[in-house]
């Protein structure tokens, strides 16, 4: 999460520029490091008028055997961590709401992050 700082400062920074934030960061290279072992990357998704940056955290192997863990941010608290991608294709925003396919979800101590459990 902390490893984050820049990415996000870096998103809103063009939000402030251009009063929108982008519709994707995909790209051959990544630029913004987790730095973490385990976690790959961060990725990028804009929901409405505001946007999830996440990770998958790695469960240990005895820690909730068949968990994923997506670790979200999102600046507004509108969380999005689907399960399917055919759901962003085929759901409006009140279903994505209500029928992400996760089981549990936590807060987190650092202001807008939550956790979302997948089995």
């Amino acid at each position: 999460i902390a490893n984050s700082a820049e990415f996000i400062q870096d998103i809103e920074s063009y939000y402030s520029k251009n009063g929108y934030y982008p519709n994707s960061l995909q790209a051959a290279w990544k630029d913004y490091y987790p730095d973490v072992v385990g976690i790959e990357k961060f990725h990028y998704a804009k929901y409405e008028d505001t946007y999830n940056l996440f990770f998958e955290q790695p469960r240990f192997f005895f820690d909730n055997w068949g968990t994923r863990e997506f670790v979200v941010y999102n600046k507004q608290d509108k969380h999005i961590m689907l399960s399917h991608t055919s759901w962003i294709l085929i759901f409006t925003p009140e279903q994505m709401q209500t029928n992400q396919g996760w089981y549990e979800f936590h807060d987190v101590p650092n202001t807008h992050w939550k956790y979302f459990w997948f089995d």
